[in-house]
């Protein structure tokens, strides 16, 4: 069942309170923000191929152990034949599985994930851990089963709106519990009018000035926000990723009330194949079962004991840098243009200039 927006107060007035509320999930470093917009630029510019400077500029991030262990298991989970196949596994191979908004998406979700559940603590983290956690990966695994969809608008989809609700919590935990018994009363997944009602403003307002403060324009922000407008009917959603984040939340819906297929009519494009659906469900069988969530990896998850492709010497010729050998194959670094050879150098030189910032610590 869904809920309805329509009634709910979108003033400016609950707009200004959203603001205020997202500011409570914490400082985000502009390194995420800058690697984000990056990522959504290549995304605009150059398609599905990631420029070997944005590809450098941001494994410097996925190099540390926490980000390296998260896209690790996040391939593990969406990538499994490749990372089963593979003898040798390097942040470099592991970013080439993946379109640039895809790798934006995992960063963000990854590290509202994280902030979520370091702010609110064991207690009040409970009261959202399930469906977060649930929600994110059946997201990701839709977003996979259904090229239509892609992985990074699965992702956002099943997790902001609940990075919203982390928010609220965090703002009025005791209206919250009155939301949750609303919920459970009405058999709502969610209703936006009760929570402008109880808090000032809605998850799905939350989660666009999460967006935008993580680095993702403002199209992204809109399209997730009227793809939760159930006042828009599918037909009106002309915006592609709106129309594929409503698909995401319909697809969301259905595998969690047990269901084959959504209650309404969608476009023929946006149901998967037999063999990615089984392969769908084998997945949120095991999520359903409690698996733990790729985006609540942590550095002590990769190790040269339990994930040892992921710790085979990488090497490329002496005629490169060191820093080239986690990143580019000699084949990557044989086929780039001296322009993109020389930026990368460029950025090499800055980088020991000004000394190396550490993601680690920035992670909170």
């Amino acid at each position: 069942m869904e809920s309805s927006v329509s009634d709910a107060d979108v003033s400016g007035e609950s707009w200004k309170k959203a603001k205020v509320v997202a500011e409570k999930l914490g400082y985000v470093p502009s390194s995420f923000s800058i690697a984000i917009r990056t990522l959504i630029q290549d995304q605009s510019n150059h398609g599905t191929v990631l420029k070997p400077i944005t590809k450098y500029q941001v494994a410097r991030l996925l190099k540390t152990p926490t980000f390296k262990s998260m896209i690790y298991h996040g391939s593990v989970a969406l990538r499994s034949d490749y990372v089963n196949n593979a003898t040798k596994l390097t942040v470099g191979s592991l970013m080439d599985l993946y379109e640039p908004y895809d790798l934006g998406a995992m960063i963000a979700c990854f590290v509202y994930y994280r902030k979520a559940k370091g702010l609110l603590g064991p207690d009040r983290w409970e009261l959202i851990r399930e469906s977060i956690s649930q929600h994110s990966q059946i997201g990701a695994q839709i977003g996979v089963a259904i090229p239509a969809i892609g992985l990074a608008n699965g992702l956002i989809g099943g997790t902001i709106l609940k990075v919203g609700l982390a928010g609220l919590i965090l703002a009025e935990e005791k209206r919250y519990k009155e939301y949750e018994r609303h919920l459970k009363s009405s058999k709502l997944p969610y209703d936006f009018a009760k929570e402008t009602e109880l808090f000032g403003c809605s998850s799905q307002q939350v989660g666009v000035f999460a967006l935008s403060k993580m680095g993702f324009g403002v199209d992204i922000g809109e399209a997730f926000s009227t793809s939760l407008d159930l006042s828009r009917s599918i037909e009106s959603l002309k915006e592609p990723r709106a129309l594929r984040m409503r698909m995401t939340r319909a697809w969301i819906d259905t595998v969690i009330a047990g269901e084959d297929k959504p209650s309404y009519r969608i476009p023929g494009e946006f149901y998967p194949t037999q063999a990615e659906r089984d392969r769908m469900n084998a997945q949120v069988t095991r999520i359903m079962n409690g698996m733990k969530n790729w985006l609540d990896s942590d550095k002590e998850d990769i190790s040269e004991d339990k994930t040892p492709k992921l710790f085979q010497q990488a090497s490329t010729s002496d005629e490169f840098p060191e820093e080239f050998a986690e990143v580019f194959s000699e084949a990557e670094i044989g086929k780039m243009a001296e322009e993109e050879f020389d930026q990368i150098i460029d950025h090499l030189d800055a980088e020991d200039e000004q000394g190396g910032g550490d993601f680690e610590d920035m992670m909170g």
